[in-house]
């Protein structure tokens, strides 16, 4: 579990859980593509305008509705559905609390306004590009916050009181430490995070990345099984960073990388068929690699000939 200083952490019991689907307005913000039942109980509450609780939006909510994560409100009558269909499922995602002042809406104004909050936090900037943040995912979210100051984390949660996570380690609750309030603003679109947030997802996403990557050594190359987890991620990134400073940036021309490595050793691409073609004019990365492997085939039928 990632530490959240931000965040004040209470366990809450099965009844204390409860009590809050009356006291107070809790939406399950859901990701429907690890669980096929999010859609479908998503839009049977607002079968007329089913993209009111989609957080994407406009062309790309049409294109990929069924991609979209969705707000479901939970209460005491539909608890019991929610539990079986939605938050027994691993990584499902996480709930929404709001309290106090956002008790005074209706409950289709409460979920317009966190539609509209959530929607703003979906596309970020990066660099001179922009790309959807997976706030559905607790990871991401977690990563984001472990990152963000008390402030910071207020304004990520906006009109919530607090988030709600429903796992295998309990119930638990997690809320902003006292000192700021949010305020109602207009956000620029796309947000723009600070740098300790952006470092943070980036090394989440990393270290995702390298463990694919070394899953997929294990299974295509046996003597990776033998190498400690350590030296398996000190192995990939080290070569991951020597792929990128040779124009390969890709996950597929990385992990091809990674196998000439595993094949030829560490400093393979020092040798003289493979030097010759990295210190030529680039001219694709896909290119440059077919080339590679056609050039590592070689040196491979040479010493079977040999």
């Amino acid at each position: 579990m990632v530490a959240i200083a931000a965040l004040e952490q209470q366990q809450l019991d099965e009844q204390q859980w409860r009590q809050l689907l009356v006291t107070g307005s809790v939406f399950l913000l859901a990701d429907p593509t690890l669980n096929e039942a999010v859609r479908g109980i998503a839009e049977s509450q607002l079968p007329e305008t089913p993209e009111f609780n989609r957080l994407y939006w406009g062309e790309l909510g049409r294109l990929h509705a069924s991609l979209s994560p969705c707000l479901i409100r939970a209460h005491g009558s539909n608890w019991a559905e929610l539990q079986q269909k939605i938050c027994s499922q691993p990584g499902w995602g996480m709930a929404w609390v709001l309290e106090g002042d956002m008790q005074a809406y209706t409950p289709l104004q409460q979920l317009q306004l966190l539609v509209h909050h959530l929607r703003s936090w979906t596309w970020i900037a990066d660099g001179d590009d922009t790309q959807l943040l997976r706030i559905a995912d607790w990871k991401v979210t977690e990563t984001l916050l472990s990152a963000s100051s008390v402030e910071e984390a207020v304004d990520f949660l906006g009109p919530a009181a607090a988030l709600v996570t429903i796992n295998a380690d309990g119930i638990t609750r997690w809320q902003p430490k006292q000192g700021s309030q949010w305020q109602l603003a207009q956000q620029s679109t796309p947000r723009v995070l600070t740098d300790p947030q952006y470092q943070a997802l980036r090394q989440m996403a990393e270290a995702i990345t390298y463990r694919d990557y070394m899953t997929h050594l294990q299974q295509h190359h046996p003597v990776t099984r033998q190498w400690s987890t350590d030296d398996c991620l000190s192995f990939i990134s080290k070569h991951v960073n020597q792929a990128q400073q040779h124009g390969f940036s890709g996950k597929q021309q990385q992990i091809k990388f990674l196998t000439l490595a595993c094949l030829f050793g560490d400093d393979f691409w020092q040798l003289p068929w493979a030097k010759s073609i990295l210190d030529a004019p680039r001219q694709g990365a896909e290119d440059r690699m077919y080339k590679l492997f056609r050039a590592a085939e070689a040196e491979l039928d040479k010493e079977v000939a040999s």
